[in-house]
Formats: structure tokens, C-alpha cells, sequence
């Protein structure tokens, strides 16, 4: 029978076979709720533990999160713990991101902290894009302000590429990365729209990222409209024929 009592010796006297097994689970769960800190502290310690059962405890801190910050602070700083701050982080985006964001900022800087906090940008900017560009605007440190607005302005095309375009010319400083996040839009957009798509295209300057552009739109325009993308091929070549005053 396992009882309050005796769920701690129960847990630790598991094999590696045994936690990944129904009971196992079940054991897991029932120790969570008596002693979360000491459970996770004790799965910290262990170096079998496996994606998924990372994956339940922190979907257990999320359900009852009030001694979580002091739980992230005292555990041993392994990869253990950032791969399990990682997946608090994708756990949380989708439903209370600003939280999120407090626990991946606990992770060790490096690009793993930077692809939690792309990945929370992008889950952000699709339920509340204002608050989230609002929130990318105030990272401090420029390089990954430009790699989070450059993430969720991808994420956002999806649903308004007009407006993610917008976005991405006043708010991305890099011009290799602008260039690179604009023709990801605009993969997107010739989809949706692609006379608009192409509209935007005529106003990039001279360069590779134009040429690209061109050849996405050109691409994708003469497979559902032929007649259209030749004659926007042509004013191209027109507009590129006349010399400069």
C-alpha cells in the first residue's frame, strides 16, 4: 500500500525500468504532491531520467507553482536542470508567458536560454502580439532583442504578414538578419496574397535580398498566376531599365 509515509522509499528504491512503467508514473505524481521540492531535488540527482518524466514533473510545479522559484534556485546547476527550466518555459508560453519568461531567465545564458525565449515570443505574439512585441522592445541586450522580435515576427506572418513586415523593418537593426527574416515572410505571404507580397518586394533596395525576393515571388506567382507575375516581372525590369535623376 503507498501511503504518505512511505511514498519517499517507494520512489528511490525504483529502477530506471521500473519509474519509465504505469506505477512508476504513478508513484511520481503521488510524491510530487507530498514533497515537490524534495522529489524534483532527488530526480535532479539521478542521471537516467528520461524527456518525458521531465516533462511531468514540470507540468506538476505548473499546476502548483508557488515554491517553484525557490525549488529552480536550489537545485545543482546540471544540464538536468536546464533542460527541465526549458520545458517549464514551453510548458508555461502558452498560457502565462510572462511567468515563462521569469523562469527561462534562470537558465544559463547561451543560445539554449535564447531558443526558450524565441519559442515563448512566437507562442506569445499569436494570442497577444502587442504585449508581446511590448516585451521584446524592453530586452535590453540588442543582439537578442533583434533575434526575438526577428522569431515572433516570423510566427506572426502566419496570421498578418502585412503587418509582421511592418514590424520587422522598424524594429530589426540587423540587416542580415532583417534580410533573412523578410524573405521567411514573405514564403508565408506570397501563399495569402501574393500581388501584396509582390508590392512589398518593389521596395527593397537593390541587393541579394531583393534578388531572392523577386525569385520567391516570381516562383510561386507564375505556378497560380502566370499572366500576372509576368507582367510584375516586367515592370520590374522596366523600373531597373530607367537610370537614376
Amino acid at each position: 500500500m503507498v501511503t504518505e509515509e512511505n511514498i519517499t522509499e517507494i520512489l528511490h528504491a525504483l529502477s530506471a525500468r521500473e519509474m519509465n512503467t504505469p506505477f512508476g508514473i504513478g508513484v511520481l505524481r503521488y510524491a510530487m504532491r507530498i514533497d515537490p521540492i524534495g522529489t524534483t531535488s532527488w530526480i535532479a540527482s539521478r542521471g537516467d531520467i528520461t524527456e518525458a518524466q521531465t516533462l511531468e514533473i514540470a507540468d506538476d510545479w505548473i499546476r502548483q507553482p508557488s515554491d517553484l522559484a525557490a525549488c529552480i534556485e536550489q537545485l545543482p546547476n546540471t544540464q538536468w536542470k536546464q533542460d527541465f527550466i526549458q520545458s517549464l518555459g514551453s510548458e508555461m508560453s502558452s498560457t502565462d508567458p510572462k511567468s515563462a519568461i521569469e523562469v527561462v531567465q534562470q537558465m544559463n545564458p547561451g543560445q539554449a536560454q535564447t531558443c526558450a525565449l524565441q519559442a515563448i515570443a512566437c507562442n506569445w505574439i499569436a494570442t497577444n502580439p502587442n504585449a508581446a512585441l511590448d516585451w521584446v522592445a524592453g530586452v535590453q541586450d540588442p543582439a537578442l532583442r533583434d533575434q526575438l522580435i526577428a522569431s515572433a515576427v516570423q510566427s506572426y506572418a502566419l496570421t498578418d504578414p502585412a503587418q509582421a513586415a511592418t514590424w520587422l523593418l522598424s524594429e530589426v537593426k540587423s540587416p542580415e538578419l532583417a534580410n533573412d527574416t523578410a524573405l521567411n515572410i514573405l514564403r508565408t505571404w506570397v501563399v495569402k496574397d501574393p500581388a501584396q507580397a509582390a508590392g512589398w518586394v518593389t521596395q527593397f533596395p537593390d541587393g541579394y535580398a531583393k534578388t531572392a525576393a523577386v525569385e520567391i515571388i516570381s516562383q510561386h506567382w507564375q505556378q497560380t498566376d502566370p499572366t500576372a507575375a509576368a507582367a510584375w516581372i516586367q515592370n520590374l525590369s522596366v523600373e531597373s531599365a530607367i537610370p537614376p535623376n
